[in-house]
């Protein structure tokens, strides 16, 4: 997960400096109604997603099921897992 580029108090990602994996895996999920265009002296940047929209995709579609992570670093994150106990 990369993190947040903040302009005038708008956190964002753009799609296009996503790592491929990620680039690539977002581009399934992204629809118009995610998509923002923020207006910058240099112009309009059109790729543009709110950091909490990257976030929730990221971590309920592109995290594994398993409870690991995709990682561009090559590590994993793991959740615990606690038996359920049955009477």
């Amino acid at each position: 997960m990369i993190d947040a580029t903040t302009y005038k108090g708008i956190d964002y990602v753009r799609v296009g400096e996503l790592p491929e994996a990620q680039r690539e895996a977002i581009q399934q999920w992204l629809n118009p109604g995610v998509m923002i265009k923020i207006m910058t002296p240099s112009g309009i940047m059109r790729d543009c997603v709110q950091y909490r929209d990257y976030q929730d995709w990221f971590y309920n579609s592109y995290a594994q099921p398993t409870g690991s992570t995709k990682s561009d670093e090559g590590t994993s994150v793991v959740k615990k897992v606690i038996p359920r106990l049955v009477s």
